[in-house]
């Protein structure tokens, strides 16, 4: 085999695999919905409690780079209990099911650590499988993903306690936790290159 012909095949291979490598996170959007992100402060000292909630129902859409389906995210009452009457405060994990609701994840929201500033809280939060999961739109919430949420509403509870809420702005998953089909096909294309580079050298 040549050394230009080598060269070419070694450039074809880096470019394939570069180009996977670099693919784009999936992005979602909401659908409608909203989840809330609660906080509790004393209205004396404006100090705030340990405890954080976050709570609702939201369809988000997901796309890689097309549309790949819709992911609903709820707490275990569907979004029904927005005032703490049966769910505790303090909830810091919600439920995701792809769009007929037979696949399941659950998301633990890091709210302990979560960053704050004057008008958002910002949260990472953990999906894991909980049951086989196949549909392609629920995959790309498994592994790590940072979500958003915007001041939404300062409620004094009674003398001593003020609620303030956060509601849903913006998700970002991680780019690495599931490849989308385009990067996949690259990853492909590449071994094949570098089976065939192998045995070219041999010849």
């Amino acid at each position: 085999m040549t050394t230009g012909i080598r060269k070419f095949l070694e450039l074809a291979v880096l470019s394939a695999l570069t180009v996977g490598a670099a693919s784009a996170a999936p992005i979602l959007t909401l659908d409608s919905g909203t989840l809330t992100v609660s906080r509790l402060f004393s209205s004396a000292t404006f100090t705030e409690f340990p405890v954080r909630d976050i709570r609702g129902l939201a369809t988000l859409n997901v796309l890689d780079p097309i549309l790949l389906g819709t992911v609903t995210v709820a707490d275990n009452t569907g979004g029904t209990d927005p005032n703490f009457g049966t769910l505790s405060f303090g909830v810091s994990a919600l439920n995701g099911a792809d769009a007929t609701l037979t696949q399941l994840i659950v998301l633990s929201f890091d709210l302990a650590n979560a960053v704050v500033t004057p008008n958002s809280i910002t949260a990472q939060a953990l999906g894991t499988p909980n049951g086989t999961v196949t549909d392609a739109a629920l995959l790309r919430l498994i592994g790590s993903s940072t979500w958003t949420f915007g001041l939404s509403a300062l409620t004094p509870i009674d003398a001593e306690t003020i609620l303030v809420q956060y509601s849903l702005s913006d998700v970002t998953v991680d780019a690495a936790a599931v490849p989308e089909p385009a990067t996949t096909g690259l990853i492909l294309i590449g071994g094949s290159m570098v089976i065939a580079l192998r045995r070219l050298r041999k010849s």
